[in-house]
């Protein structure tokens, strides 16, 4: 047990554990200018980083920096490694030994980082603050590898001694770094396509399915509400200046818009966006020139494109090329004069992976060319919910404003009133505060709605003066926030009775708090019995585990529910519909409609408006679902489109407050009945939209259609926590089950499985061996333990225990054989040559569940995990083989493999594309996969196998590997493991080939592990263990 640190000791330690890493990084920058062949004396520094660690290590169980202490052990382990080893070159006294090749500039560059984020968690407590630092970029010389003439970046530390200065958007140091990333593109054979085609290419690569959602979800404006921008003054005589800033340059590039959260700044932004006065003051401003006008509307609920740089960046790309075709040359002249060079099929298969450099070099391209003949306006709304550096985002905005083609581009931008943004913007640029201005729009919106009503409208006859004194009332409570007047008015309009007077309508008003939280609070926790409580956790669940399984495989299309999928997913009953043997058929009109309109008015009751039902738009993609196409070309009944509309909140202050307010989260979920399961639920419901499908389902060769929804089950599957009715299994049964119905088989085939599709190409797969049980690998691909683990022990038991039936079989089997022994020798050849069984072993599942080992490299599948080698490793079977079992391997082709291999195989790569982090603190990063070599080694894994060399790499040991990783990344958990292996094989050769287990527990750092104390310990084993042999 740690002993007991006092708070003042840990303070100062942390302060000089920072402190000591600040010198060794500016030690390690002297490295690469100063010293590459030189001394640098790094003796002091390391013994007072090893006494700081072994300090913090002992005060681990204090409760106030028990994390940050746990993540500066972490980060000293790697670091005396570092050191040690920089000072073990030094001392080889070798002129030739390159100090940048020992201590990495990605390695240095990660230091900055990690010193960068201890001081952001440094407690508040301290009161001897440490100093502020910026990264920079430098230059600095290339190793010898590098060609030592050249220059190349590197990102330091450096002291924080001035002012933040605005950065133009040329700068380096930008939001967006240096724009100097090059697409991802093979120069082929040339060929000339039209230039159209290569335009709608572009076109197509920028566009995003969510790019469009938000401003399409932004409520529209009440009738004449905001018209009052288009004039010099207001009714309090505020002068705005805004069509001012239009129609001159005399105030400035940029114009702000702030409010209160729920103020309706969205509503402003679209109304400005889409207003054919807007683009009138524009063409006064542009003089006779073209306008080109480009609009985002950022939104933290949405997708990551919706809240991100490279969502901005792309949507803007796109509205602006959409309007400028001929632009698109000079926007991306590598990536135009490479695509003229393609082939059709080429290109087809090409996918651009946009990055936030590459687009900013696009988007001060396309700035250039274009301001030269036009100018152009951005309506950009919701900074405050931008996923980044709100400082960056701004320096963006203003260096466009403030340089070369200032005066040809206008922003219009909106956000809450937070400091970062009124420090920047509300003295120096025109701006207004949105709820200072709408009082009138506000008092016409209450008057309008509630006069419209039937009966509430009865309430108001004969009493004007009560009438209007209400409105006013109402207005003033809402103090700006028209967020809260569309709940309130929602709200009389739902409670209000058919004889109550107009006291009942102050009553309902004056009990309403006016603070948005305390509003929420009470319309969700307090207007509604438990039984409806707890229906409303249940559909807060579902959403939430839709936006994080969606998230997770990058799908924005799925990122909110429609109406039919929480049709399907609310009522615990449906879980025998979805496990029925009833064949796929389309919902019927009566089911449709009495689903979506119960569904409806559950989510209307539950949520008090919080929660809006949206039309869903077919999103742009270059090929339609049969089922869309047919709904398109022959629309169906309105229950059919409700259907499909997407349910999401109404306004990001709801999503902010269920998801961010204090306990608020808790609280709901523990509201759901107990055994609930929002996973288990979308699974199912999932199931259910394919068996029970709203448009006409069709069957086909084709998964292209079903795997988004394929994709969304298995990850709703995989997150399961609660299934006390044991229901996982059975819907991923039932899920083969469903895709098989629409599969369409080919004939005399029964090894064609639809799952089978999902590895590799036709041509692949003809030369490989056959892929046994394709549903069980692509469900292992998933990460579903539960299911695997089931479906092996029913395998194993099905082996060892065959039917009456499989005997019967095997007779008619064998007497078919026999009999088919009389036919012609040249037939006989013949059907055996086309029937003869392929028994080659192909990848085992073991090599499946480790295939996204160090990196999920964008991909739908999760993270090796340890739980999951640990549960295969521990149940080998004829199906699920060891770690050392050979298998014929898909690529190269035909040649041998083994799970233990492959495993090799995936460090080589990632190291080669970078997927290993320096200094890597994730528990998901170095640790995880660490762990799982540990379990293969247990497992008696090769520690002699050698990986053959590929196109890339040389033949290399499974030791050299694990030595290659521990030069590159100094990182404790791989040091481990090269030191376990290198005992395992010198054990294995003083036993003479006996194999010699080996304490693995031993030798485990873990979080509070002492690294020169295990080092000793591993030294005397070993000895003790050679003895003994």
């Amino acid at each position: 047990m740690a002993t007991e640190v006092p708070t003042g000791v840990i303070e100062d330690l942390l302060l000089n554990f920072l402190d000591t890493i600040v010198k060794l990084h500016d030690k390690a920058v002297a490295i690469h200018n100063d010293h590459p062949h030189g001394h640098c004396d790094l003796s002091q520094l390391h013994a007072t980083l090893a006494t700081t660690v072994e300090g913090l290590r002992a005060g681990l169980n204090h409760d106030d920096a028990d994390e940050l202490a746990r993540t500066c052990v972490k980060l000293g382990q790697h670091l005396l490694i570092r050191v040690d080893r920089v000072m073990a070159a030094q001392g080889l006294d070798d002129a030739s030994i390159d100090l940048r090749t020992v201590w990495p500039t990605a390695a240095i560059e990660a230091l900055a980082e990690r010193i960068q984020d201890i001081r952001v968690r440094c407690p508040v407590s301290i009161s001897r603050q440490p100093p502020k630092y910026t990264l920079s970029r430098i230059a600095v010389v290339g190793t010898k590898e590098e060609n030592e003439d050249t220059k190349k970046d590197l990102v330091i530390l450096q002291p924080d001694t001035a002012p933040k200065q605005h950065k133009a958007p040329n700068s380096v140091a930008g939001m967006f770094g240096n724009g100097q990333a090059k697409s991802k593109i093979t120069k082929i054979a040339h060929r000339g396509p039209p230039a159209d085609l290569l335009e709608d290419f572009i076109l197509d690569s920028l566009a995003y399915k969510s790019m469009r959602d938000r401003e399409e979800e932004v409520a529209e404006a009440h009738g004449k509400t905001f018209e009052w921008i288009f004039e010099p003054e207001t009714n309090k005589g505020v002068n705005h200046k805004f069509t001012t800033w239009l129609e001159t340059d005399d105030l400035g590039s940029i114009y702000w818009i702030s409010g209160k959260p729920g103020s309706g700044k969205s509503t402003l932004m679209r109304f400005l966006f889409g207003h054919a006065t807007t683009t009138a003051y524009l063409k006064a401003w542009a003089g006779g020139l073209p306008i080109s006008k480009a609009g985002f509307f950022f939104w933290t609920s949405g997708s990551k494109e919706q809240r991100s740089q490279t969502g901005l960046l792309r949507y803007l790309l796109h509205q602006l090329l959409s309007e400028n075709r001929d632009m698109m040359p000079k926007t991306f002249p590598d990536l135009w004069q490479k695509l003229q060079i393609l082939t059709t099929k080429e290109r087809i298969k090409l996918v651009l992976d946009w990055d936030a450099q590459e687009l900013m070099r696009a988007f001060r391209s396309f700035i250039d060319a274009a301001v030269q003949n036009s100018k152009i306006c951005l309506f950009v709304d919701g900074l405050d919910e931008f996923d980044g550096d709100f400082t960056e985002l701004v320096d963006f905005f203003r260096g466009l404003g403030t340089g070369a083609h200032g005066d040809r581009v206008k922003m219009c931008l909106a956000s809450r009133p937070w400091a970062v943004f009124e420090r920047s913007f509300q003295s120096s640029v025109p701006n207004l505060k949105l709820q200072e201005l709408s009082y009138q729009d506000m008092y016409h919106y209450v008057a309008d709605r509630l006069s419209a009503d039937q009966t509430v409208g009865k309430c108001f006859s004969d009493k004007s003066a009560l009438k209007d004194a209400f409105f006013e009332e109402t207005v003033r409570r809402a103090d700006g926030v028209f967020l809260w007047v569309r709940i309130i008015v929602n709200k009389l309009l739902k409670d209000f009775q058919q004889g109550q007077g107009m006291g009942h309508l102050q009553a309902i008003v004056r009990d309403q708090p006016t603070e948005l939280d305390d509003l929420f609070e009470k319309l969700v926790f307090h207007d509604q019995d438990m039984d409806g409580l707890s229906e409303t956790a249940n559909i807060f669940q579902l959403i939430t585990a839709r936006e994080a399984a969606a998230s997770f495989v990058n799908d924005e299309t799925a990122n909110s529910l429609n109406v039919w999928e929480i049709a399907l997913a609310l009522d615990r009953e449906d879980d025998s519909l979805a496990l029925s043997d009833d064949e796929v058929r389309q919902a019927t009109d009566d089911e449709v409609q009495t689903r979506c309109e119960n569904t409806c008015v559950r989510i209307d009751t539950r949520f008090m408006g919080l929660l809006g039902v949206f039309p869903h738009r077919q999103t742009e993609r270059k090929r339609a679902t049969m089922a869309e196409t047919e709904a398109e070309e022959n629309p169906s009944n309105p229950a059919r489109r409700v259907a499909s509309h997407k349910v999401t909140y109404v306004h990001r202050t709801i999503r902010d407050w269920l998801m961010e307010g204090d306990g608020v989260c808790e609280r709901l979920i523990s509201k759901s009945p107990a055994g609930f399961d929002p996973d288990l639920r979308l699974l199912r419901a999932g199931i259910l939209t394919l068996k029970l499908p709203v448009e006409r389902p069709w069957r086909r060769r084709w998964l292209n259609d079903w795997w988004p929804q394929i994709t969304m089950c298995m990850t709703h599957a995989r997150n399961v926590k609660q299934d006390p009715g044991s229901l996982q299994r059975a819907l991923l049964h039932e899920l083969d089950r469903t895709i098989a119905w629409y599969w369409i088989r080919r004939p005399g085939d029964p090894s064609d499985h639809w799952a089978k599709h999902m590895f590799y190409s036709y041509e692949e797969r003809q030369k490989a061996p056959p892929i046994r049980e394709p549903y069980l690998r692509l469900v292992t691909k998933f990460g579903i333990v539960n299911y695997v683990e089931a479906e092996l022990t029913d395998l194993v038991l099905r082996d060892s225990q065959p039917s009456l039936e499989d005997s019967v079989s095997h007779k008619e089997e064998s007497k078919e054989n026999h009999n088919q022994e009389t036919t012609e020798e040249g037939d006989q050849d013949d059907e055996e040559e086309e029937e003869e069984e392929d028994t080659r072993e192909g990848t085992p599942l073991l090599s499946y569940a480790t295939e996204y080992l160090c990196s999920r490299q964008k991909s739908i599948y999760p993270l090796s995990s340890p739980s999951f080698v640990t549960s295969l490793l521990q149940n080998p079977s004829s199906h699920n083989p060891g770690p050392n079992s050979v298998y014929i391997d898909f690529f190269p082709k035909g040649a041998q493999n083994t799970a233990w291999l492959a495993l090799l195989k995936s460090f080589r790569r990632a190291h080669r594309r970078g997927w290993i982090a320096h200094l890597d603190m994730d528990p998901q990063g170095i640790a995880r996969w660490a762990e799982i070599v540990k379990l293969f080694l247990e497992a008696g894994a090769d520690v002699d196998a050698v990986i053959a060399a590929d196109r890339w790499d040389p033949e290399i040991t499974a030791l050299g590997v694990f030595e290659m990783l521990e030069n590159e990344y100094c990182a404790p958990e791989v040091s481990e493991l090269r030191k376990i292996m290198a005992e395992l094989k010198a054990c294995r050769e003083v036993g003479l080939g006996k194999r010699v287990k080996v304490d693995f527990e031993l030798f485990s750092l873990g979080d509070n592990g002492d690294f020169a104390a295990w080092e000793k310990e591993r030294e005397a084993a070993f000895v003790a263990s050679s003895g003994s042999n």
